[in-house]
C-alpha cells in the first residue's frame, strides 16, 4: 500500500505542520532528525518499489482543502500523523529486511512497499510509541476510533495526489485490522511501553 507523501517545500497552515514537539497537534519526531531515521516527506511513495522513481504526480499541487473535504471529520494533524507513521512502518520494513539478509534469507523482497493492514499495524506502533498511555485519546481526538478511519485517510490522499498505491491495493484492506478497544487497552499498551 502507501510509502511517502510528496514533499512539502514552502509552509502552508492549511498542510501538516512541524513535527518538532510532542504534542498532539504537532506529530512525530523532528524532521531531519539523523538519530530518528525518520524519511524525510517525499523520500517514499506509497505502492511504489523504487523510492527514486519518477512520480508522474510530483509537479502538481497539493490542494489540502479538497483532500480535507474528500475525507470527512479528520484534522489536518491525522493526516500528518498517518504520513509520518507511513515512514516509520516503511523504515520497520527495510529493518526486517535487513536482518532476514544478515540472517541468511531472502527478507522481503518488495520493502518499500507496504499492505493496508501492514500499514495498520504501523500506525498502532507509531501512535504508542509517539504519545504512549495518550495514544488512544489523541487518536480518538482526531477521530480516529477504527483501522478503517486510517484508510479514508490514506485514500483521500491518494486521490489528492499525496499518495499513490498499487492496483492489487484497496481500501478494505483497513477493514478490521484490529480492534482499538483491545490493541489500546491499558494492559497491552503497558506491555508495549515496558510499563
Amino acid at each position: 500500500m502507501p510509502h511517502s507523501p510528496e514533499p512539502n517545500p514552502t509552509p502552508d497552515p492549511s498542510q501538516p505542520g512541524d513535527s518538532s514537539s510532542g504534542a498532539p497537534g504537532a506529530v512525530g519526531p523532528k524532521s531531519g532528525d539523523a538519530k530518528s531515521g525518520d524519511a524525510k516527506s517525499g523520500d517514499l511513495k506509497p505502492g511504489v518499489s523504487n523510492p527514486g522513481a519518477s512520480n508522474p504526480g510530483a509537479d502538481r499541487e497539493i490542494h489540502w482543502p479538497t483532500i480535507l473535504e474528500r475525507a470527512g471529520s479528520y484534522p489536518i494533524e491525522s493526516f500528518n500523523f498517518v504520513r509520518e507513521g507511513l515512514n516509520h512502518t516503511v523504515e520497520r520494513a527495510l529493518l526486517q529486511h535487513e536482518a532476514g539478509l544478515r540472517a541468511g534469507g531472502l527478507g522481503n523482497p518488495d520493502t518499500h512497499h507496504v499492505t493496508g493492514q501492514q500499514l495498520c499495524l504501523g500506525l498502532r506502533d507509531y501512535a504508542i510509541l509517539q504519545y504512549g498511555m495518550l495514544a488512544p485519546a489523541v487518536l480518538r481526538h482526531w477521530n480516529i476510533v477504527r483501522t478503517e478511519d486510517f484508510g479514508r485517510i490514506v485514500y483521500a490522499m491518494i486521490e489528492g495526489g499525496v499518495m499513490s498505491r498499487t492496483k492489487d491495493d484497496s481500501v478494505d484492506d483497513f477493514s478490521a485490522v484490529y480492534d482499538f478497544d483491545e490493541a489500546f487497552s491499558d494492559a497491552h499498551l503497558s506491555q508495549r511501553i515496558g510499563g
